[in-house]
């Protein structure tokens, strides 16, 4: 199997799609980046194209290594209803289970 520069640059058109693609989110691009670059030929297939197998790593790794960005949305705004946190979760420091609705059993000897 002998890869060329035309394999490559159709490749490089497939990883601009997968960077501009609305649908995935930037986990989810790395991961595909990561998994191309594990993809890519050996050096022996690919001798008379080596200089673009290069550029095509640099690139994918470039692409998997960078940090996803969150984007930054409004702050959360406070409840209309006045809710607090020790409404949310009172008692935290009592029996989560709740008491116990059980009678103790006790052998009553005669």
């Amino acid at each position: 199997m002998k890869t060329t520069a035309f394999d490559f640059v159709e490749m490089l058109r497939r990883m601009d799609y997968v960077r501009t693609s609305q649908h995935l989110s930037p986990v989810d691009k790395r991961a595909i980046f990561q998994d191309m670059h594990r993809d890519l030929p050996p050096d022996q297939f690919c001798h008379t194209s080596l200089q673009t197998l290069e550029i095509v790593k640099r690139i994918l790794i470039d692409g998997s290594t960078q940090k996803a960005t969150r984007k930054v949305g409004e702050k959360a705004k406070k409840p209309k209803h006045g809710a607090t946190s020790e409404h949310l979760f009172p008692g935290l420091d009592e029996n989560g289970r709740g008491s116990s609705t059980k009678e103790k059993v006790v052998n009553k000897a005669p």
